[in-house]
């Protein structure tokens, strides 16, 4: 069993990190003025920082450095919050339309992140590492509810809208290969944000992994097809 999760993160960290490598590598100058183009310096950021965490979290599972459990915990989730608040990024650079709204939403990752830290330090200092592992509420509802799936939403949202000027133009296999890049990212927000590991306070109490978990459907390896469909 401990080796089956041990593939599975290896290989989950590997698909993120070669997405991020990838798209470090799409910033010729001939097609910079795409605005997809531009915002992957985000993507690459949100996929080398998801991926190492996952790594993280494969050193946990194995018991490598078991003395220094807690730490890597620390570092596990401050990796995730780094990746998901430029994820986050990703699709408000993607946006195509400026609002009123355009100051707040461009300083939400920001807000998010810093408001998760701020607990984090304030919970660890008064209670220990120890009870907030015990304890993820905060992971749970800004890193997961508040970031995953907030950055997940965005991104299709600014895709769909990216698809959409594209299919006016007559540019419709690009229309197309935007519109199935928007259903990925909401595939990973559903997965990676919503349908995590079952909790004793609501909503994971209710919505959970379970159910794959009972059927040995691992949700790794759908994480793994989404970061390879990316």
């Amino acid at each position: 069993m401990v080796k089956s999760k041990f593939i599975l993160y290896l290989l989950y960290g590997m698909v993120f990190i070669l997405m991020g490598a990838f798209a470090c590598n799409k910033q010729e100058k001939e097609i910079r003025h795409i605005p997809l183009v531009r915002s992957l310096k985000y993507l690459a950021v949100f996929g080398i920082s998801h991926g190492l965490s996952e790594w993280i979290a494969m050193i946990m599972i194995i018991g490598l450095y078991q003395e220094q459990y807690n730490y890597l915990y620390l570092i596990n989730k401050f990796l995730k919050a780094i990746s998901f608040a430029f994820l986050m990024y990703f699709g408000i650079s993607l946006l195509p339309k400026k609002t009123r709204l355009n100051a707040f939403i461009n300083k939400l990752p920001t807000i998010l992140f810093f408001t998760w830290l701020i607990l984090v330090i304030f919970q660890v200092s008064q209670n220990g590492i120890s009870h907030l592992i015990a304890n993820p509420q905060v992971n749970v509802y800004l890193l997961r509810y508040g970031m995953a799936v907030t950055g997940s939403v965005i991104s299709a949202i600014a895709l769909y809208k990216n698809a959409k000027i594209l299919g006016d133009r007559n540019n419709l296999e690009a229309e197309k290969r935007y519109k199935r890049l928007a259903n990925i990212f909401l595939l990973y927000g559903l997965v990676d944000g919503v349908l995590i590991e079952e909790k004793k306070f609501f909503p994971t109490n209710v919505i959970n992994n379970s159910f794959l978990a009972e059927y040995s459907f691992g949700i790794k390896i759908i994480n793994i097809v989404i970061g390879i469909g990316i």
